[in-house]
Order: C-alpha cells, then structure tokens, then sequence
C-alpha cells in the first residue's frame, strides 16, 4: 500500500474517533441532570471513646456473665503439682489430674479471688492477663499453689489454655 494512502486513513480514523467522542459527550450534556441521591450518614454517639450502647466486640462491651461455676465447661481446680513434657498436673484431694496444655500459647491470670474455696472463678477480680508459653509457666506457678485451668478441646484433645492463680504469686 502507499504510504500516503495508509496516513490518509489513520487521519479519518482519528477525526471519525473524535467526532463520535463528541457526539457521545454532546449527548450526555442534553439530558436533563439526574438527581443526586442523597446519602445519609449514621452517627454513633460516642461519649469518652465509647459507643453508647457497644455490642460484642466492640470497644466497652461488659460481658452479663463475668462468673463461670469451677466443675463446668471445662473449668478445674486444685493444687499445681508440675509441667512436665507439655501437660499440667495438679491434684483435687486424691485426684491427680493431667492436661496437655495448648502448643502455642497459655494465657496466665491474676486474682484477687481466694481460689482454694472458690466455687467460681469471678473475672471481675482478675488483675492482669499474662501470655506466655507451656515451657515458660513452670517457672510462674508455685509448687503446691491453687489454681483453675481452663481446657477446651482442641483437635481432639482436651487442653488446657488458660491457668488462673492468686495476684500475690505473680511476677511483676
């Protein structure tokens, strides 16, 4: 093909394009504007970084049952015995009961509440939440000292991940 024949269509491809673009735009510019819709926003009153009345989850939710009865759901006490290749051991009278304790990690409570009587762990007195690995909390708990053990089954296994002991044992 001649090469002034190739730039005489690509020249009308590009005034044909144009035209069309123009055409199109013009188009759009006649209509009669369509309403905007209007868009209505939700306010949260929020007092001191708080939503007023938070649900699960969100920040300042107050659990209604902060008590959970020792016995139930997975709930144990008695005296701390030992950790030994990753299960707890602790005794209730002349119960010796063992636990594998989760792989990962153990979350370490302190209360305020009198375990050895206790009937039910109140998370309302505890003080401070401490994480920490099965092999690190043989070092945290006293020999002979009361505790609760929280266990939940795992894959399977029934273990333990929790572990709540009074606030005057605990490290700093």
């Amino acid at each position: 093909m001649n090469k002034s024949l190739i730039i005489i269509i690509i020249f009308l491809s590009v005034v044909g394009l144009s035209l069309l673009g123009f055409y199109l735009f013009s188009q759009n510019q006649i209509k009669p504007e369509q309403p905007i819709p209007e868009q209505t926003q939700t306010e949260e009153k929020v007092v001191d970084r708080f939503v007023e009345n938070p649900e699960k989850g969100q920040l300042g939710y107050q659990e209604p049952q902060t008590k959970i009865e020792i016995g139930t759901q997975g709930v144990t006490k008695g005296t701390f015995e030992k950790i030994e290749d990753g299960n707890i051991f602790l005794r209730d009278g002349d119960t010796l009961t063992q636990l594998p304790l989760t792989t990962d990690e153990v979350a370490f409570d302190c209360t305020t509440q009198d375990l050895s009587s206790a009937t039910e762990l109140d998370f309302d007195q505890v003080t401070k939440v401490q994480v920490t690995t099965s092999s690190e909390l043989q070092n945290l708990i006293p020999a002979n000292e009361n505790i609760v053990v929280f266990a939940q089954e795992v894959e399977g296994v029934n273990r333990a991940h929790t572990i709540a002991i009074d606030a005057s044992k605990c490290s700093p």
